[in-house]
């Protein structure tokens, strides 16, 4: 029809026009700027002097949330984060601002990041943010704010840091026994994701768990153990040198 017959809703106005206005037949629209509450069915019908016809019935989802993309992030290799802010082809270039939140420190904005237009299959407005993962990360919550002329909105993760075992400490109860006594062994290690343990003697493994016990010691089980944490990012060792000092009525040594 002619643009006499044009009537835009007074939510729509100034936010809607043809997506091809020189091209005769075609009825694409864009909305610009839009907000949740442009969720809902949209229909296009063809009308005529006598009747009109349905030609399309489209339902529209619409979240206030930006998308936040984290990948599988490593200690000491370098991470890209991607924000991609909601409202596909929105007429408006959004504000997309970076926020960081370690464990136990206040919030701060990130200046260092990049937002660009991509339009091949799902035009966007994303914002990249680019590090060196490192274990102070882990933990840390980091928030991508989108500021619209007319919404704001963010969304907040949780970052995970894959690490290999590291600050490793072993102990056994006491390096002073009698034949017959017990003895307990101890190991701790952190790591990301959470290492599991092996002790072993003289190559030979003993157990697989970080904390163990021999219930009644005897000379042969005298001698170095290892302590040994391992997930798929590393391993760390830690050797407990003659570590039992076996005796039966007087003191003896390694």
């Amino acid at each position: 029809g002619s643009s006499n017959n044009t009537k835009t809703e007074p939510e729509f106005e100034g936010r809607v026009s043809l997506l091809e206005p020189d091209l005769k037949k075609k009825c694409s629209i864009i909305i610009n700027d839009l907000t949740k509450s442009d969720s809902g069915s949209y229909h296009a019908v063809a009308k005529t002097k006598t009747h009109c016809t349905l030609i399309a019935n489209i339902t529209v989802t619409l979240s206030e949330k930006p998308t936040l993309e984290i990948p599988e992030i490593t200690e000491g290799e370098q991470t890209t984060l991607t924000c991609s802010a909601p409202g596909l082809c929105s007429g408006s270039t959004p504000n997309i601002t970076w926020i960081w939140s370690g464990s136990g420190q206040n919030f701060y904005e990130i200046k260092e990041n990049n937002i660009e237009f991509q339009s091949e299959d799902m035009p966007a407005f994303n914002s990249t943010l680019t590090f060196n993962a490192s274990t102070k990360h882990n933990g840390g919550q980091v928030t991508c704010k989108v500021t619209f002329k007319n919404v704001k909105t963010n969304e907040t993760k949780t970052l995970n840091v894959k690490y290999a075992p590291k600050d490793m400490s072993a102990n056994i109860s006491s390096n002073i026994v009698k034949e017959g006594e017990s003895v307990s062994f101890t190991c701790s290690a952190k790591g990301q994701p959470e290492p599991t343990f092996t002790w072993t003697k003289d190559g030979r493994d003993l157990d697989s768990k970080a904390n163990w016990m021999i219930s009644s010691i005897t000379a042969s089980q005298n001698g170095s153990y290892i302590c040994k944490a391992v997930n798929k990012y590393g391993s760390i060792d830690l050797y407990l040198y003659c570590a039992l000092f076996l005796y039966n009525n007087t003191a003896g040594s390694c």
